[in-house]
């Protein structure tokens, strides 16, 4: 079964074999990084041209993707465009020796710099969908890094909400306390038991006492009884 790849459509194609790398190439590139570059090749084609310059047809940029197309052809692959076998698409740059190499060079340099939220966020949900991050052409240092920094900075975030909540809590006005009273937690029954004891001394602290008034002037009177004559037998109240 032949093994072809299909080239992206130009107005120029040079064969293979007539392509001339530049000696000057300020690039290279490991074999393992060669090997993942075929194979995105592979699975999507040779989709852009390579910049060339007309006098030699010498590569300005694109000198290891040539590389990586005569390393396929000789392992059995065939480039195609229509008829065309084995000649990749080029763009010819017509000028001097100078302002080649000066080409040369400022295509290999990057200017722009990785939206890294984006970047970050594109490989996480990739790896999460359990795509292969090489084919977005990393290799696989930078893919753990990138995760591992994007994971960093989740757990910082996440951190970082928790200690301003935190703040945020012990900001907030806390209830004020009368100092004369100290909190008391009882089970339910005897709570429904104190209450009514309460309710009882209102009664006979104001005749008019109703059952939606306050219990604050009989637990003060109780406090103060308490306080005088010490705690009274409320054996009789409790089962």
């Amino acid at each position: 079964m032949e093994r072809s790849i299909e080239t992206c459509k130009v107005s120029n194609y040079v064969a293979v074999d007539k392509l001339q790398f530049h000696a000057k190439n300020p690039r290279t590139i490991q074999s393992d990084r060669l090997l993942d570059l075929k194979t995105s090749i592979i699975e999507k084609g040779f989709y852009e041209p390579i910049l060339v310059w007309n006098k030699g047809n010498i590569v300005l940029s694109g000198n290891h993707r040539l590389r990586a197309a005569l390393e396929l052809i000789d392992e059995g692959y065939k480039f195609k465009s229509g008829k065309k076998v084995n000649q990749l698409p080029v763009v010819y740059e017509d000028c001097d020796e100078e302002t080649a190499e000066a080409i040369l060079y400022e295509s290999n340099n990057h200017y722009a710099e990785w939206i890294e939220d984006r970047l970050k966020e594109a490989l996480v949900e990739a790896d999460a969908a359990g795509q292969d991050l090489k084919a977005f052409g990393y290799s696989a240092d930078e893919i753990d890094g990138y995760l591992a920094n994007a994971q960093k900075e989740a757990e910082t975030i996440v951190a970082e909400h928790t200690r301003k909540v935190s703040e945020d809590d012990e900001k907030k006005e806390k209830p004020k306390i009368d100092e004369k009273y100290t909190a008391l937690t009882l089970p339910v029954s005897l709570s429904n038991r104190f209450t009514s004891i309460l309710k009882d001394i209102s009664v006979q602290l104001d005749p008019e006492f109703q059952d939606d008034d306050s219990l604050d002037p009989a637990l003060d009177a109780l406090c103060r009884y308490i306080h005088k004559y010490g705690v009274p037998d409320v054996a009789e109240f409790i089962d």
